[in-house]
C-alpha cells in the first residue's frame, strides 16, 4: 500500500541523491522497505497508479551507491516486475546499474513475462546495456523469447540483425556461434536490406565449412538479396553455388525477384550468368532443403509431395516444397510494368503470349490470371499502358511473319 507519509518521502529523498551512508541508516531503523512509491513522485507526467518499489527507484535513479548496499540484501528481487531484475534495469537503468546487479548475483537471463533481458537489449538497439550483459560471461545469447513474438525476431541475434545492428550482431557472434541461429539472421539481414550484416554473417558461416557441403548454409539468401539489389552478394553465392542461380523460394526466383521490384542492372547480370528467362513447364529448378539441392522441373515441383524438411521454419526456408513452382520473369515485369525489363525479356527470346504468376500480388489477382495467361493481360490488369502498347506490337510483329 502507497501512503504519502514523511517515511516515505525520506526514503525517496535519500534514494535520489544516492545517498547510501543515509540509506543504511535508514535500513538501521528496522522499517519495512516493501511499500511502493507514488508513480507521480518518479516522473510528474506519470499518474499515480504507475507505482514504483524501493528497488525500482533505485534502478531508475541510477542510485549506484545505494545499489551497492541494497541489491546485496535478500529478498530483493521480489521488488521488481517478474522478478526480473537485469531487465528492469535494461528498461530502465544504465549498462553500469546493470553491471553492478550483476555482480550483485542477479540473473542475466531471467524473463521479464516473456522475454530475456538480451533480446530487450537488442530490441532498443542498445549496445552497451548488451555489452554489461555480456560481459558477465553469464548471459546465454541465444535464448529465445518465451512464446515468440508476432512478425518479429524471438532470439537477440536475428533482432540485431534485423534492425541492422552490426555491432550487436558482432558482439554476440564473437562470445559464440549458434550455426542455425547465425543462419536465420543472415536471412532477416537480408530480408530488411542490412547488406553489411548479411555479409558478416555470411563470412563466420563461411569459416571452418567443409569443402562441398551444402548443410545449414543459406543459399535462399539471394532471393531478399536480389529483391534489395545487393550484388556483393548474389555475386557470391553464384560463385560460391551455380545452382543457386536456378534456386526457387517461396514461388521466386532471383530473376523473377529482379523483374518484380524492377532492377534492371541485376536481371542483365542474372541473364548474363544463364539464368533461365523463360520459366516455362520444361524449366529446371532446385528447392533447398536446408541440407541438400533438389532438382526439380516445375511441373514436378507442382506436383510432387515433398515432405517439410527438418529445421526448414527455423532457417525461414518456404514450405511447402511441392508449392514451389516459381512466378516467371516475364509475368512479374509486366505486372509490374518495367518496359525496359519487357524489352530485355523478349530480347532474349521469351515469347510474350504466356507468362506464371505465383508471387503474391496486391491489388489482388484472380486464380485465372496466375497461369497461362497472355504477359499483355497481365499488364493490362495492372494499368501498365505502355508495357501492354509494346506487348501488342511484338504480337503483331510475330503475327506478320
Amino acid at each position: 500500500m502507497t501512503t504519502d507519509n514523511h517515511w516515505e518521502k525520506e526514503v525517496f529523498g535519500t534514494v535520489c541523491s544516492d545517498n547510501a551512508k543515509e540509506f543504511q541508516r535508514l535500513l538501521a531503523t528496522n522499517h519495512n522497505f516493501s511499500f511502493r512509491f507514488r508513480g507521480d513522485w518518479i516522473d510528474g507526467d506519470v499518474i499515480d497508479i504507475y507505482q514504483k518499489s524501493v528497488a525500482e527507484v533505485v534502478v531508475i535513479k541510477n542510485a549506484l551507491q545505494i545499489g551497492e548496499v541494497f541489491f546485496g540484501m535478500e529478498g530483493v528481487e521480489a521488488q521488481f516486475e517478474y522478478k526480473a531484475a537485469i531487465a528492469y534495469a535494461v528498461l530502465f537503468g544504465t549498462p553500469d546499474m546493470i553491471r553492478l546487479m550483476v555482480r550483485k548475483g542477479f540473473d542475466p537471463n531471467k524473463k521479464r513475462h516473456t522475454e530475456p533481458p538480451l533480446l530487450i537489449a537488442a530490441i532498443k538497439w542498445d549496445f552497451e546495456a548488451c555489452e554489461a550483459m555480456m560481459a558477465s560471461g553469464q548471459c546465454n545469447p541465444y535464448v529465445k523469447d518465451q512464446y515468440g513474438r508476432v512478425e518479429k525476431e524471438d532470439r537477440p541475434l536475428c533482432e540485431a540483425a534485423r534492425q541492422g545492428g552490426l555491432d550487436i550482431v558482432k558482439l554476440i557472434v564473437e562470445f559464440k556461434k549458434d550455426k542455425r541461429t547465425l543462419v536465420r539472421a543472415a536471412i532477416v539481414a537480408a530480408n530488411n536490406g542490412h547488406e553489411e550484416v548479411a555479409l558478416y554473417l555470411l563470412d563466420q558461416l563461411a569459416n571452418g565449412r567443409k569443402k562441398g557441403s551444402t548443410q545449414d548454409y543459406p543459399y535462399h539468401i539471394i532471393i531478399p538479396a536480389a529483391r534489395h539489389e545487393m550484388m556483393r552478394i548474389v555475386e557470391r553465392l553464384i560463385k560460391e553455388e551455380p545452382r543457386t542461380l536456378h534456386l526457387v523460394n517461396a514461388n521466386e526466383t532471383a530473376l523473377s525477384v529482379a523483374c518484380k521490384y524492377n532492377k534492371i542492372n541485376l536481371a542483365k547480370y542474372l541473364i548474363s550468368q544463364g539464368s533461365d528467362v523463360h520459366a516455362t513447364d520444361e524449366s529446371k529448378y532446385y528447392v533447398y532443403t536446408g541440407s541438400e539441392f533438389i532438382e526439380c522441373g516445375a511441373e514436378e515441383l507442382w506436383n510432387s509431395p515433398y515432405a517439410p524438411p527438418p529445421h526448414a521454419h527455423e532457417m525461414k526456408i518456404a514450405l511447402p516444397l511441392s508449392r514451389e513452382s516459381p512466378s516467371s520473369p516475364l509475368a512479374e515485369a509486366a505486372a509490374s510494368g518495367n518496359l525496359e525489363i519487357v524489352e530485355l525479356l523478349i530480347a532474349n527470346g521469351v515469347g510474350p503470349e504466356t507468362a506464371y504468376m505465383k508471387s503474391a500480388r496486391r491489388p489482388g489477382l484472380k486464380l485465372e490470371m496466375t497461369y497461362d495467361v497472355p504477359a499483355i493481360e497481365l499488364a493490362r490488369h495492372f494499368g501498365h499502358t505502355s508495357v501492354v502498347d509494346y506487348l501488342s506490337k511484338t504480337r503483331a510483329i510475330n503475327e506478320s511473319r
